[in-house]
């Protein structure tokens, strides 16, 4: 039996057409595209808009909680669901109402769904349904509808918690879905032949974008495949395949486990293996799967070890490292998935681990120092260049001749710090208003990219240690504003093996590129 998601019954909800007054087109005077240019629609001035989840969100002045419209358009991510991006909207009905009781009876919920009804969306054709959801603590109101634009289905709807807020929301919701347009045309990231250098990396442009499926993700983190064709961002409980010329999912890795959420991704040099990082920080839960990129069959896995933050393969792909919340460095054999060696650090929670040459770089809170170069062989510690602070992300160029660790900057040091192998520092680099949640070198070491928590990426020069770029996601000008406007915070951030396109991923869903035109 095939079962929809909790926010796929919650989130996507649609008003019968027979109930809604007449609004005119002309009253919908704002119009609002996705960053990856596919959907546009227009709305009332006044609303808010914004994209999550792979949803647009429409909401009206003063609104509380979760009440407003969602349109979402159905992608190949959604495949396991039983829903297709082609398929008739008599048979998505048909998934719907097989799927929605089964799926909500999983979380204690109890979910009465009207008999769907056919009308139309201004030129479009649409089935729409009555939903009451009820659990033991809240009732929620929804009504959900099944839309097609151009032969695309499309989901479009009116959430509310209230019947008086849902009756608000009526007549909106036609006219707004009435108003989808969809280019289908793919990005064209076949830009510039050379790596982006500091000269140029003013000129870094967006290219497209593309959205993920989970809500609960909150580290997306991204690897580019092999020569750079494709890359893989940690998603929910899976990792998507994203092609790098389309900007479009291509595949989706799944575990026959239930972990919380992935934490973190890798991929063997040699580009043949992925491995994904779980964790359930509250549960202290955790592990990871290993997959054949070719084949999509997982190779091996392994959820006894805890927490799982980080993961990483070895310099020949021979041996995968894993460390989490137990303070322990789980080193794996990628031929069997057998257990190499364990490497505990008493007292630390690992956050980060990276291979640097034949060594380990790891970031933890360790009492020893928040950043440890350990000998993965005897675990003897080689360096510990930096004590005390909270390491977010650590980054290697492909030449092992630096690594970058990015830092929280409350305590009044650099928001990145640049090493040598042996652990020397090499340059302090202030680059983000508060602080660095995520770092990346080009492969050839010339550039450093980090993205901050208030949706700001910057390119430095590492010879210099100057800004080159600013890439402001955030949609608030002025940086003083952005403690208190900025609604997400860049999670994962990477050159492409060639040094053309860097691909940054926010916590807001979405993972875009940029290259030079």
């Amino acid at each position: 039996m095939r079962k929809l998601t909790v926010a796929m019954i919650l989130g996507l909800a649609i008003s019968m057409m027979a109930a809604l007054p007449a609004l005119a087109q002309a009253d919908l005077t704002e119009s609002f595209t996705t960053p990856d240019g596919s959907l546009s629609l227009s709305y009332p001035s006044g609303w808010m808009v914004d994209e999550f989840g792979g949803a647009v969100f429409i909401q009206q002045p003063g609104a509380d909680g979760f009440s407003g419209i969602t349109i979402q358009r159905i992608s190949e991510a959604e495949a396991a669901l039983g829903f297709t991006p082609d398929m008739s909207l008599e048979d998505a009905v048909a998934i719907y109402e097989e799927a929605a009781s089964a799926s909500a009876a999983e979380v204690g919920m109890e979910v009465n769904l009207s008999g769907f009804t056919e009308t139309t969306f201004g030129d479009y054709r649409a089935f729409v349904a009555d939903v009451t959801s009820v659990s033991a603590d809240f009732t929620q109101l929804t009504i959900i509808g099944l839309m097609q634009v151009d032969g695309q289905l499309i989901l479009v709807g009116a959430l509310a918690e209230t019947a008086d807020v849902l009756e608000a929301l009526r007549p909106f919701v036609a006219p707004i879905a009435g108003s989808i347009q969809l280019d289908n045309t793919p990005a064209d990231t076949t830009t510039a032949e050379q790596p982006i250098a500091a000269a140029d990396a003013g000129n870094l442009t967006s290219l497209g974008a593309t959205n993920l499926t989970s809500f609960f993700t909150e580290d997306y983190d991204i690897v580019f495949i092999g020569d750079g064709a494709q890359f893989a961002v940690n998603d929910g409980t899976s990792v998507q395949i994203i092609d790098t010329a389309t900007i479009e999912i291509v595949n989706t890795l799944t575990t026959d486990a239930t972990p919380e959420q992935s934490s973190d991704v890798a991929i063997s040099p040699d580009g043949t293996l992925i491995a994904a990082a779980f964790s359930d920080v509250f549960a202290g839960a955790g592990g990871i799967s290993v997959w054949d990129v070719a084949s999509g069959e997982i190779v091996f896995d392994n959820f006894d070890i805890l927490a799982t933050n980080s993961i990483a393969f070895s310099a020949d792909g021979t041996q995968l490292v894993a460390g989490g919340q137990e303070g322990t460095l789980t080193i794996f054999n990628t031929t069997d998935g057998s257990i190499a060696n364990s490497i505990s650090l008493d007292d630390a929670s690992i956050d980060e681990v990276v291979y640097l040459g034949g060594n380990l770089v790891v970031g933890s809170n360790s009492t020893q120092s928040s950043i440890l170069i350990i000998n993965p062989v005897d675990g003897a510690i080689i360096a510990a260049p930096q004590q005390f602070i909270l390491v977010n992300d650590i980054a290697v160029d492909d030449n092992g001749v630096l690594f970058a660790v990015a830092l929280d900057s409350f305590l009044g040091v650099a928001d990145v710090q640049l090493y040598l192998p042996d652990g020397t520092l090499f340059r302090d680099i202030n680059a983000a208003p508060l602080d660095s949640t995520s770092v990346a070198l080009s492969p050839d070491g010339t550039l450093l990219a980090t993205g901050s928590s208030l949706g700001v990426v910057r390119v430095v020069d590492t010879a210099t240690g100057e800004s080159v770029a600013v890439l402001n996601l955030s949609g608030v000008e002025d940086e003083s504003d952005m403690m208190s406007e900025v609604g997400f915070r860049i999670t994962g951030i990477s050159f492409s093996p060639d040094g053309r396109l860097l691909v940054v991923a926010g916590d807001d869903t979405n993972v875009r590129v940029f290259g030079l035109e």
